[in-house]
Protein backbone atom coordinates (compact mmCIF):
# COMPACT_ATOMS: atom_id res chain seq x y z
CA UNK A 1 0.00 0.00 0.00
CA UNK A 2 1.29 3.87 -1.01
CA UNK A 3 1.95 5.55 2.42
CA UNK A 4 1.38 8.89 0.30
CA UNK A 5 -1.61 8.74 -2.07
CA UNK A 6 -1.12 10.27 -5.30
CA UNK A 7 -4.19 12.41 -5.03
CA UNK A 8 -3.35 14.13 -1.97
CA UNK A 9 0.08 16.73 -2.45
CA UNK A 10 2.59 17.12 0.08
CA UNK A 11 2.74 20.38 2.61
CA UNK A 12 4.08 23.65 0.64
CA UNK A 13 7.78 23.50 1.40
CA UNK A 14 8.15 19.78 1.68
CA UNK A 15 9.28 17.28 -0.97
CA UNK A 16 8.44 13.06 -0.15
CA UNK A 17 10.78 11.14 -1.89
CA UNK A 18 9.17 7.99 -2.78
CA UNK A 19 9.90 5.37 -5.11
CA UNK A 20 10.39 6.03 -8.47
CA UNK A 21 7.47 5.68 -11.51
CA UNK A 22 7.24 2.78 -13.22
CA UNK A 23 9.02 2.46 -15.73
CA UNK A 24 12.28 3.26 -14.29
CA UNK A 25 14.10 6.74 -16.59
CA UNK A 26 17.00 6.05 -17.92
CA UNK A 27 19.78 8.49 -18.80
CA UNK A 28 22.10 11.64 -17.48
CA UNK A 29 19.88 13.39 -15.29
CA UNK A 30 17.57 10.64 -14.26
CA UNK A 31 18.68 9.53 -11.08
CA UNK A 32 17.98 11.65 -7.72
CA UNK A 33 20.53 14.09 -6.34
CA UNK A 34 22.73 13.32 -4.01
CA UNK A 35 23.09 15.15 -0.62
CA UNK A 36 26.31 17.18 0.54
CA UNK A 37 27.26 14.32 2.22
CA UNK A 38 27.20 11.80 -0.91
CA UNK A 39 24.02 10.05 0.34
CA UNK A 40 20.85 9.14 -1.44
CA UNK A 41 17.65 10.07 0.11
CA UNK A 42 15.87 7.31 1.15
CA UNK A 43 12.50 6.37 -0.15
CA UNK A 44 9.61 8.15 2.38
CA UNK A 45 12.39 10.17 3.08
CA UNK A 46 10.78 13.82 3.64
CA UNK A 47 13.34 16.68 2.79
CA UNK A 48 12.77 20.23 3.60
CA UNK A 49 13.52 22.34 0.52
CA UNK A 50 14.58 26.31 1.39
CA UNK A 51 12.91 28.50 -1.09
CA UNK A 52 14.38 30.03 -3.80
CA UNK A 53 14.84 33.82 -3.61
CA UNK A 54 12.41 35.61 -6.48
CA UNK A 55 14.18 36.38 -10.00
CA UNK A 56 13.42 39.82 -11.35
CA UNK A 57 13.83 40.34 -15.48
CA UNK A 58 14.90 42.37 -16.90
CA UNK A 59 12.48 44.75 -18.53
CA UNK A 60 11.88 48.62 -19.56
CA UNK A 61 8.62 48.17 -17.69
CA UNK A 62 8.20 49.18 -14.44
CA UNK A 63 6.91 46.75 -11.42
CA UNK A 64 3.60 46.43 -10.86
CA UNK A 65 4.51 48.23 -7.23
CA UNK A 66 5.16 51.64 -9.37
CA UNK A 67 2.62 51.14 -11.52
CA UNK A 68 -0.08 51.33 -9.00
CA UNK A 69 -0.60 54.89 -7.39
CA UNK A 70 -0.70 55.36 -4.07
CA UNK A 71 -4.02 56.64 -2.30
CA UNK A 72 -2.35 59.67 -1.90
CA UNK A 73 -1.98 60.59 -4.94
CA UNK A 74 -4.02 62.93 -7.31
CA UNK A 75 -3.43 60.56 -10.18
CA UNK A 76 -5.37 57.74 -7.69
CA UNK A 77 -8.87 59.61 -7.68
CA UNK A 78 -8.63 60.93 -11.61
CA UNK A 79 -10.92 59.37 -14.26
CA UNK A 80 -14.43 58.68 -14.48
CA UNK A 81 -16.97 59.13 -11.34
CA UNK A 82 -20.46 58.87 -10.83
CA UNK A 83 -21.95 62.02 -8.67
CA UNK A 84 -24.98 61.05 -6.53
CA UNK A 85 -26.45 64.44 -4.58
CA UNK A 86 -29.09 64.42 -1.53
CA UNK A 87 -32.11 64.22 -3.86
CA UNK A 88 -30.57 61.65 -5.86
CA UNK A 89 -29.74 63.09 -8.65
CA UNK A 90 -26.84 61.29 -10.61
CA UNK A 91 -24.77 62.91 -12.85
CA UNK A 92 -21.09 62.14 -14.56
CA UNK A 93 -17.79 63.52 -13.08
CA UNK A 94 -14.30 63.29 -14.94
CA UNK A 95 -11.50 64.11 -12.70
CA UNK A 96 -7.61 64.35 -15.23
CA UNK A 97 -4.88 64.97 -13.85
CA UNK A 98 -4.11 68.12 -15.96
CA UNK A 99 -2.29 70.72 -14.08
CA UNK A 100 -4.14 74.13 -14.03
CA UNK A 101 -1.94 76.37 -12.23
CA UNK A 102 -2.52 74.71 -8.55
CA UNK A 103 -5.51 72.34 -9.65
CA UNK A 104 -6.25 70.00 -11.56
CA UNK A 105 -8.89 70.38 -14.71
CA UNK A 106 -12.55 68.34 -14.10
CA UNK A 107 -15.50 68.22 -16.50
CA UNK A 108 -19.17 66.96 -15.68
CA UNK A 109 -22.29 65.73 -17.81
CA UNK A 110 -25.56 65.43 -17.06
CA UNK A 111 -25.34 68.10 -14.41
CA UNK A 112 -27.97 70.24 -15.04
CA UNK A 113 -29.78 72.08 -12.36
CA UNK A 114 -27.56 70.43 -10.11
CA UNK A 115 -24.88 72.57 -7.70
CA UNK A 116 -21.97 70.76 -9.42
CA UNK A 117 -22.92 71.68 -13.24
CA UNK A 118 -19.95 73.92 -13.38
CA UNK A 119 -17.66 72.21 -11.99
CA UNK A 120 -14.43 72.65 -14.46
CA UNK A 121 -11.48 72.15 -11.15
CA UNK A 122 -10.24 69.60 -8.32
CA UNK A 123 -7.75 69.48 -5.90
CA UNK A 124 -6.61 66.81 -3.63
CA UNK A 125 -5.00 67.57 -0.28
CA UNK A 126 -4.19 65.21 2.78
CA UNK A 127 -6.68 62.50 1.66
CA UNK A 128 -9.31 65.35 0.68
CA UNK A 129 -11.05 66.32 -2.85
CA UNK A 130 -12.16 69.80 -3.30
CA UNK A 131 -14.35 70.27 -6.85
CA UNK A 132 -14.51 73.87 -7.52
CA UNK A 133 -16.41 76.24 -10.22
CA UNK A 134 -14.55 79.16 -11.22
CA UNK A 135 -12.41 78.75 -8.90
CA UNK A 136 -14.74 78.70 -5.85
CA UNK A 137 -15.26 75.43 -3.86
CA UNK A 138 -18.17 73.53 -4.69
CA UNK A 139 -17.98 70.67 -2.87
CA UNK A 140 -15.67 68.85 -0.38
CA UNK A 141 -15.20 64.60 -0.30
CA UNK A 142 -13.41 62.24 1.46
CA UNK A 143 -12.75 58.63 1.25
CA UNK A 144 -11.17 55.96 -0.81
CA UNK A 145 -9.82 55.89 -4.56
CA UNK A 146 -13.19 53.71 -5.27
CA UNK A 147 -16.06 56.00 -3.17
CA UNK A 148 -15.67 59.81 -2.47
CA UNK A 149 -18.27 61.12 0.86
CA UNK A 150 -18.89 64.96 1.45
CA UNK A 151 -21.16 67.56 1.39
CA UNK A 152 -21.97 70.10 -0.99
CA UNK A 153 -20.78 73.78 0.04
CA UNK A 154 -24.22 75.61 -0.64
CA UNK A 155 -25.93 74.06 1.57
CA UNK A 156 -26.78 71.08 -1.68
CA UNK A 157 -26.53 68.63 1.18
CA UNK A 158 -24.60 65.29 0.91
CA UNK A 159 -22.86 64.27 -1.99
CA UNK A 160 -21.44 60.60 -2.79
CA UNK A 161 -18.92 59.72 -6.03
CA UNK A 162 -18.50 56.29 -7.01
CA UNK A 163 -16.33 54.35 -10.15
Amino acid sequence: MDPFPSDVAPPAGRVVVGLPPDPIPTGPGSAPEPYEDGEFPQPGEVIEEQPQPARRLATNQPSAVQAIPPASSPSAYAGAWRAVDASGKACRVQLSTTSSIDLYKASVSGCAGSPLQSVNLWSFSGGNVALYSRERVVARLSGQEASLSGSVESGGGSLRMTR
